[in-house]
This record gives C-alpha cells, sequence and structure tokens, in this order.
C-alpha cells in the first residue's frame, strides 16, 4: 500500500513539474500584412523630361529621381509633365493613357498604379562618330521664312522637333458694343505641354488698323510693320499655374499705337531670345477642341470683359527663321 502511495506521488510531482517547465504555443498564424491604408503610384518616364506630382511625392525623369511613392487610398494625384531644355511630350501611358498629350493627368489610387511618360527632342547623346566632312551648305526642306498654317500646335520662341526659332502671329477680330472703352486686352494661351524653365518673350502688334488674315507665303509674318513690343517674362506652366500664366501682359497699348478700332481685326506677333532654346509649346486652331485656342480677352467700361478666339486656321500661323530638313520625317505639327 505505501509502495503504490509513494508511486501516486512521485507520478504527480512529475507532472507539476511539466507544466512550469513548459511555455504556450506561439500565434500559429500571425498577420504579417495587415491591411495596407494606401497604395503605390509608379512613374517611368521615357526621353528628356520631367513628371511630378501634386501631393509631392513623385519627382522622376529617365535619369533616376524619386519615381515612386505612396499614397492614401482614394487619394487624386495630379501628375505633370515637363519637358527639359528643347524636349517636347509626347504622350502619357498605363494609367494615364486616356489624357493622351495633356500636360497634366490626375489618377485615382484604389490599387497600386503605374504611369509612363514619353518626352521626344531634347539634348541627345552626342554623335560618337561624326561625320569628318558634313554637306556645308544642304539645302534645307524649308528655307528660312517658311509661313505655315495647319500646325496643331503653336511654339513660342523655339520649336525643338527642328531646332529652329520662330515667330508666331495671331489675329483676333475684336467687336466691343458701340460706344465701349477698351481698358485691357490679354491673349491667353491653353498649354499643349508643361514647361518651367524661364523665359521672355516680346508682343507686338501690326502698325495697320484692319490688318488681314495670315498666307503660307514667305516672310508673311516677319513682313508685317509693328508697333512697339511688350516684354513677356513667362510664368512657369504646370499643374499648379492658374489661367494667369498662360496670358500676356496687358496688350491694350499696342492695339491702340496700332490704330485699332472696334469691329476691325488686331494681329499680334510673339518674338523670341535667339540665345535661347527654351519653348512654350501651346495648343492652335488646328485641333479637335475650340476651347483650347487661343482667345484674346478683353475688359471694357469699368470691368466688363469679352473675349475673341482665334476663328479660323489664317489667324494664327508660325515662321521659322532658319531653313530646317526634315529628313526623318516628322509630321509638321
Amino acid at each position: 500500500m505505501r509502495k503504490s502511495w509513494l508511486i501516486l506521488l512521485l507520478t504527480c510531482l512529475a507532472l507539476v513539474l511539466a507544466a512550469c517547465g513548459s511555455s504556450p504555443d506561439p500565434d500559429p498564424d500571425p498577420d504579417p500584412d495587415p491591411d495596407p491604408t494606401g497604395y503605390s503610384l509608379t512613374v517611368a518616364v521615357s526621353g528628356d523630361g520631367t513628371v511630378t506630382s501634386t501631393p509631392a511625392g513623385i519627382n522622376c525623369s529617365d535619369e533616376g529621381g524619386t519615381c515612386s511613392a505612396n499614397f492614401d487610398a482614394g487619394e487624386t494625384v495630379t501628375l505633370m509633365a515637363m519637358g527639359t531644355s528643347a524636349a517636347t511630350f509626347t504622350g502619357w501611358g498605363g494609367a494615364c493613357s486616356t489624357s493622351g498629350t495633356d500636360a497634366a493627368c490626375e489618377v485615382v489610387l484604389n490599387a497600386n498604379t503605374s504611369v509612363t511618360a514619353t518626352f521626344a527632342g531634347g539634348d541627345p547623346d552626342p554623335d560618337p562618330d561624326p561625320d569628318p566632312d558634313p554637306d556645308p551648305d544642304p539645302d534645307p526642306d524649308f528655307p528660312a521664312g517658311t509661313v505655315f498654317l495647319d500646325s496643331s500646335d503653336l511654339e513660342l520662341n523655339y520649336d525643338a522637333d527642328f531646332g529652329v526659332h520662330q515667330l508666331v502671329g495671331l489675329r483676333f477680330v475684336v467687336d466691343l458694343p458701340a460706344g465701349a472703352t477698351l481698358e485691357s486686352a490679354v491673349v491667353q494661351f491653353t498649354p499643349k505641354a508643361g514647361n518651367a524653365t524661364a523665359m521672355t518673350v516680346t508682343v507686338g502688334a501690326e502698325a495697320n488698323a484692319n490688318p488681314g488674315t495670315f498666307e503660307a507665303s514667305p516672310n508673311n509674318i516677319s513682313s508685317r510693320p509693328l508697333t512697339s513690343t511688350v516684354e513677356w517674362a513667362v510664368a512657369p506652366w504646370n499643374s499648379t499655374a492658374g489661367s494667369e500664366a498662360f496670358q500676356t501682359p496687358n496688350l491694350s497699348g499696342v492695339m491702340a499705337e496700332a490704330g485699332w478700332t472696334d469691329g476691325n481685326a488686331v494681329v499680334f506677333v510673339i518674338a523670341g531670345d535667339a540665345s535661347s532654346t527654351v519653348q512654350r509649346n501651346a495648343y492652335s486652331f488646328n485641333q479637335s477642341d475650340p476651347s483650347r485656342v487661343p482667345v484674346l480677352i478683353v475688359t471694357y467700361d469699368g470691368g466688363q470683359t469679352a473675349e475673341f478666339p482665334v476663328a479660323q486656321s489664317s489667324d494664327d500661323a508660325e515662321e521659322n527663321l532658319a531653313g530646317f530638313s526634315n529628313r526623318s520625317g516628322l509630321p509638321l505639327d
């Protein structure tokens, strides 16, 4: 009997010691990845340009930078494509593909999202083996003074695709109410591509009380006599800029100097800086959306306003100031 009690006591003691020396099982299935509160936005850039975001987070070029960032779920992020040097933005891809060639694209982050941006022109790598004896005087396809009436955009100062400076001409027919007094006049553009590099152009009016439309004849812009000019330090064109950034200074003074009277037309000529290859790229009459054409906004009689858009393809034009060739077959738009 004593032997049985001794065996029972030893057995109980062994069970107690085993329980004290063990630890509880760890969580067999911890949550390694809690539900995300945001999503990633990734941008890939091809060509000589930069894409930035509002809110801040993306600042991406084809040479690197910050090309991926996390944003809150459901947040709207505005991406802005800006060409560097002489580059032109040619289009979005991925989640921004429906924005086409617009400089700005809005993305709503409901999932991890990818976007591509493509630029043309700019500063290509130097030719490692240039032609030691190029033709010193090739005949250009388009001599200096060629006037284009059918371009879908207007490159102010410089056309990066063909490497030439140019003049831009704009014609508006201004018909105010009888007896109205003109107080101010500004031309407003719609950007086709963003560019934040500083540039300055001058704007003058044709010295003609009722100038005619432009023609595709040599020097049809440069041959027109001009008034004095107004200097325009062009603000950056980007997604955060207000409409004032796309407007010239007040041009009512050069309109008066030109002899404009109510009901007649006025022509403005925009000239750039021959030492600068910076451009601003705006939509012209020859594209599909009438709301994007250049428009003259006038103020009269104590703050009343009226808008007069470019009305036909012969009311805006470009004239190249040097000859160029188009052997690569780029579209002349």
